[in-house]
């Protein structure tokens, strides 16, 4: 496994070229016979990979401090250190945050060729159920740091069967009229994980029952591949009939 941060800027160390950063990642996971690279044979991977995400210049990017380099570039250098790794499964931590719309278009355009060019599994972070939709198969809601849902991303989206998730999906703008008021989740994520008894989204639940106080709620199905972790998600589905 992978991983690409979600701001460039600071996870790259400021004191080191990038070339000299990438090198000690290849390093520690690319060896032959037990032993790493060569420096010459370290350089030309990481130079190919440099130039798989696009990087116009891959030498210079090489050579480069990353103050020298911009946003997109640089989560573009981010993107190559993490599959000089060749890994199997690529973790994406909100890849997009630190990048203006267009950027961030190409960058999740990048993500995606790369995937299908190298074949490795890419595992999506992020609050932006738009980039959701547009690039995920299957989504995983997380509330207080548990999957309160999981499904297939359009079943997921298109018939959420969890509170919290209608709720996400009732407070984007695209679903209101210009000039009424966005819905919201009242209250606020419980400051005391571990001393949680029942069901995490109760005290914000607007379907809140008192069994839900009692009741730690595990994920059952509620259609084909479609889970909710919820003891009235079958009421939210009649109410959808």
């Amino acid at each position: 496994m992978s991983i690409v941060f979600q701001n460039p800027g600071t996870a790259f160390n400021p004191v080191f070229t990038l070339g000299r950063q990438m090198r000690d990642v290849v390093d520690r996971h690319r060896r032959v016979d037990g032993r790493p690279l060569g420096r010459a044979a370290s350089k030309a991977h990481i130079l190919h990979y440099l130039e798989q995400v696009g990087l116009p210049d891959p030498e210079r990017a090489y050579r480069s401090y990353p103050h020298e380099l911009s946003g997109g570039m640089l989560q573009r250098a981010m993107i190559a250190m993490a599959l000089v790794c060749e890994p199997e499964l690529l973790v994406l931590d909100e890849p997009t945050t630190a990048l203006d719309v267009t950027i961030a278009k190409q960058i999740l355009e990048l993500i995606l060729s790369l995937r299908d060019r190298f074949g490795f599994g890419v595992l999506l972070i992020t609050h932006n159920l738009g980039v959701v939709r547009e690039v995920c198969d299957r989504i995983a809601v997380l509330y207080a740091g548990r999957v309160v849902e999981t499904g297939p991303t359009d079943a997921v989206l298109q018939a959420p069967a969890h509170p919290y998730t209608r709720g996400l999906l009732g407070a984007l703008p695209a679903r209101h009229r210009p000039g009424d008021p966005l819905e919201a989740i009242r209250g606020a994520v419980p400051g005391n994980l571990l001393g949680l008894e029942g069901c995490s989204f109760r005290e914000r639940c607007p379907m809140a029952v008192e069994m839900c106080a009692s009741v730690d709620p595990v994920l059952d199905p509620v259609a084909p591949l479609h889970e909710a972790a919820c003891i009235r998600a079958a009421d939210i589905e009649r109410g959808r009939s």
